[in-house]
């Protein structure tokens, strides 16, 4: 990474995995109304100002067009993409404020080198799960593969802040961090205890920055 800088494939490959299990819960039978209701259910201000039930009713009805479908997928693959992006921007921050500067589209690289194994085996676990019942309204499918805590809590009756959190305590999520740590240390000459804190302290922030839109959105 250091020497070649291979960014795009990796960023690519990893977005669209990311992206995976949104549009496998999307095209699969009844899943966008489904998807579309619990949105709606579980996010009382938004069913609010769709006009309540009735507004409600009329989103999910008209959920299945094909323009709805499109713009689910490119605003979920928008999302991540800019996520890693800027991810791999605060990375550059940490690094130089430690005296390290690698080339920023090898940072991106080693990022999505590191992303890409744990989102694989998320996109597998969401495929199994969705062809394991014909019955989908038990899950979350806004939360999938939910390899997380927020599986032991109530979405609708649970204090939304402490929800995202627990949302982001997942298991796949350590995985990606372990590894960019790992990552970083062969980036940079930063120990992995370094790169490690870098990472947790980046993660804190982020946890923080969601919890705090869930409570004022």
């Amino acid at each position: 990474m250091r020497q070649q800088k291979i960014w795009l494939s990796p960023f690519l490959a990893s977005v669209f995995l990311l992206s995976l299990p949104t549009v496998m819960v999307i095209f699969t039978g009844g899943g966008i109304e489904l998807l579309t209701l619990q949105r709606y259910q579980n996010n009382p201000k938004l069913m609010e100002a769709v006009g309540g039930e009735e507004g409600a009713e009329r989103a999910v009805n008209s959920s299945n067009e094909r323009w709805t479908k499109t713009l689910i997928v490119s605003r979920v693959t928008g999302t991540i993409a800019a996520e890693l992006v800027l991810l791999a921007a605060g990375f550059m921050f940490a690094a130089a404020w430690l005296d390290e500067r690698p080339n920023y589209f090898a940072m991106l690289g080693t990022l999505s080198y590191a992303v890409f194994p744990f989102a694989l085996i998320g996109a597998i676990v969401t495929l199994v799960i969705l062809n394991a019942t014909l019955d989908h309204s038990s899950f979350d499918l806004e939360n999938m593969p939910a390899l997380n805590l927020s599986q032991f809590l109530n979405r609708i009756t649970a204090n939304p802040a402490i929800f995202s959190m627990a949302s982001t305590m997942d298991l796949l999520l350590t995985g990606e961090i372990l590894l960019m740590s790992f990552g970083l240390t062969r980036l940079t000459r930063l120990t992995y205890i370094q790169a490690l804190a870098i990472c947790g302290g980046l993660w804190t922030v982020a946890v923080l920055w969601k919890a705090a839109l869930m409570v004022y959105l």
